[in-house]
């Protein structure tokens, strides 16, 4: 074969067949991509396939994709057209080429960015934008929740709205214009997965209309997450008798006179729910508690958002409700903006709290946000125990946000640092050298009330090949480099992460 052929010619049999190509083009990463597309047109295809399947636009696709449209044309969109305007379909060929290939788009909702949507849309009114999206994951402001069934198609599989406002509220107007959204929402006919677990819209609980929507969507989708609308009694009944559904996550706070009973609830989620293996609550302890003890079934998934003050000994009835149906657990999660309170002496420390939850061998993800202070926290013994019996774990997080987050000074250091009842009971770096052997495929630790003056050894610990993202929070830590330099030696890359000390608050390293 000649060299001087073009590179067309000189593609093997192997990369003719699409299947091998695609197959091959999928383990590499996206400058490796973009060479082989340049490469040969052969290859373009394919590889503008799976980098356009999910990009990357800084949350704004429109804006970005305006460069798509003939000059004269991008130009204006990206300045902002006029009200009215309307762009002819033939400037929409390279358009149409890109946005066919988008299967994956998680996109924020700026003025500029709807302002575009709506001119493509009213430029070839009843032709989707994206006609392949299958996964959708929109952030809206209440003022621009009417624009989102712009990006909307019958394609889409996977759709979560999270609603945001600049007043910080997650309470939704009953307009005409969200109603409209949430019912185009709801009529997606391939729809497997519905996300509106970040706004109420008790306002329009009372809506005919949408209330036949979501139960006409309770009954086929298999994942299904919302505050609002799902234990009104028509759309729980549904979603109880929906052979299909794994996974639902429901909110028992502030119950209105329409919504269904909280027994008829418990019973129902005990009884039928026949494939549910994922369940969320937002709910107060006491219920939290409840809802675990009396349904009795073997979750893989709990995620728990607590609005009251929680005790040492619900924490811990919690973890018992699931060691007794539950072994299989493999994410575990419990978030609160309240205090963790015991009126025990010594208090209750999270390792007593959550031991049962050891049983549980699959557990990939373990993740714990509260007010609590020293006196509860884990010591080294505890942590290395809790490593060493979950071998699959991926993420460990321990949050607290005692004294609003309040940065440690100098006066504090003896209580964070340097005393000798936490060098005897505390928490040292000792358990991240458990993290590194027994846990390798750890991508995630935090971990707060950290005391750093000495630095463990690593002799024996062989070097994990992977890369972990580490917080230590409520720490008073003055040796920073020695401690980056430990963990440099435990992973193979390390982004560390330090809050809590007034002289290094909020710092980040790289390793």
């Amino acid at each position: 074969m000649s060299i001087f052929q073009q590179p067309e010619e000189r593609v093997g049999p192997a990369f003719k067949i699409p299947e091998v190509l695609d197959s091959i083009c999928v383990y590499l990463d996206d400058p490796d991509l973009v060479k082989m597309a340049c490469a040969s047109k052969s290859f373009t295809d394919v590889c503008m396939k799976i980098l356009w399947e999910s990009p990357v636009f800084d949350g704004s696709p429109l804006v970005r994709m305006s460069r798509l449209f003939p000059e004269d044309v991008g130009k204006h969109l990206g300045q902002g057209l006029r009200p009215g305007a309307r762009i002819p379909p033939g400037a929409f060929e390279r358009f149409d080429y890109y946005a066919g290939l988008i299967r994956s788009l998680h996109l924020w909702h700026p003025e500029e960015e709807a302002a575009i949507a709506r001119v493509l849309t009213d430029s070839r009114p009843g032709l989707w934008l994206f006609p392949g999206l299958v996964d959708l994951d929109l952030g809206a402001s209440t003022e621009t929740l009417r624009t989102a069934p712009f990006y909307f198609s019958p394609s889409i599989l996977s759709l979560r709205l999270n609603h945001w406002d600049l007043n910080g509220m997650r309470e939704l107007s009953a307009t005409e214009d969200v109603k409209r959204s949430l019912l185009r929402a709801c009529a997606f006919p391939k729809l497997e997965k519905l996300d509106l677990a970040d706004a109420l819209y008790t306002r329009l609980e009372n809506d005919g209309d949408l209330v036949e929507a979501f139960t006409d969507i309770a009954r086929r989708v298999y994942d299904c997450r919302a505050l609002s609308f799902l234990t009104v009694p028509g759309v729980f009944a549904a979603l109880a008798g929906n052979m299909r559904l794994h996974t639902v996550y429901l909110n028992l706070v502030d119950k209105q006179r329409h919504h269904e009973h909280l027994h008829v609830i418990l019973s129902r989620l005990r009884d039928d729910f026949i494939a549910l293996r994922k369940l969320g609550l937002a709910c107060s302890a006491k219920h939290a508690v409840r809802m675990l003890q009396e349904t009795r079934r073997a979750y893989e998934h709990i995620d728990l958002q607590v609005d009251t003050p929680i005790e040492g000994v619900q924490l811990h009835e919690i973890a018992v409700a699931l060691f007794l149906s539950s072994n299989g657990l493999r994410y575990f999660r419990l978030l609160t903006s309240a205090h963790l309170f015991c009126d025990v002496d010594p208090p209750l420390r999270l390792s007593e709290a959550f031991q049962p939850l050891q049983s549980c061998r699959m557990l990939k993800h373990f993740e714990l946000a509260l007010m609590f202070d020293e006196t509860h926290m884990m010591r080294d013994v505890e942590l290395v125990g809790f490593f060493r019996l979950w071998p699959e774990l991926r993420v460990f997080v321990l949050r607290c946000d005692t004294d609003g987050d309040r940065a440690v000074g100098d006066d504090d250091e003896g209580s964070y640092s340097g005393s000798e009842s936490l060098r005897e009971n505390g928490i040292t770096l000792f358990p991240l050298t458990a993290a590194a052997r027994h846990c390798p495929r750890l991508h995630t630790l935090s971990l707060p009330f950290v005391q750093t003056s000495e630095i463990p050894s690593t002799e024996g610990i062989e070097r994990v090949d992977g890369s972990v993202a580490i917080r230590l929070n409520k720490s008073h830590v003055h040796n920073h480099q020695e401690v980056g330099e430990f963990m440099a030696r435990l992973w193979r890359e390390t982004y560390l992460s330090l809050g809590g000390c007034v002289h290094l608050e909020g710092m980040t390293m790289r390793l």
